[in-house]
């Protein structure tokens, strides 16, 4: 039976080592690697075994594996563990961006609460917009002081909105076609 070895791609940190050859078929190939038999030239171990029996936290310096290339998991530096949190982190985000892009575009109840928020959205920045839009041509327009003033009383005003408004209106963006 092969061994094999799960390691993250963007820092190369390994997180677990079998020896039964599991084959990690269920994982995600943009941010995770396996490798088949490799070196392991300081051990099997990624976890220190506690007086209990239990498994120790990963990133403890001595336990935690490095991949590297061709086929090799050796014990990592510190420095390497040092940048585990960050490249963990990033994977993360990085994945959570990857859902919310599928949920916007495949998931019909998600596409239709994103757009009907973003319409809301750019209705009330399209409406400040043109306000100051106008502002700016009364301004430009403007021959005196007196003559702005003038000018820029007769401008609307903005609405505002209470949440329970702001919440009818963006039920009332809803879709239901889309």
């Amino acid at each position: 039976m092969p061994t094999t070895a799960l390691y993250r791609i963007r820092s190369g940190e390994v997180v677990k080592i079998s020896l039964k050859g599991q084959p990690f078929s269920d994982r995600d190939q943009t941010y995770w690697g396996v490798l088949t038999d490799p070196t392991c030239p300081d051990g099997t171990a990624v976890r220190e075994t506690l007086a209990d029996g239990t498994l120790g936290p990963l990133r403890v310096f001595g336990y935690a594996k490095q991949y590297q290339a061709p086929n090799t998991v050796r014990n990592s530096t510190q420095l390497e563990i040092d940048i585990y949190d960050e490249a963990e982190t990033a994977d993360e985000n990085a994945q959570d961006a990857e859902r919310v892009s599928q949920l916007f575009t495949m998931h019909p109840q998600w596409r239709k609460a994103f757009k009907a928020l973003l319409k809301r959205i750019l209705s009330v920045t399209n409406a400040e917009a043109t306000k100051w839009n106008d502002f700016r041509a009364e301004v430009a327009a403007a021959a005196s002081l007196a003559d702005l003033k003038v000018r820029v009383a007769a401008l609307g005003t903005l609405p505002t909105y209470t949440l329970i408004q702001a919440v009818t209106a963006l039920l009332n963006d809803i879709d239901p076609d889309d």
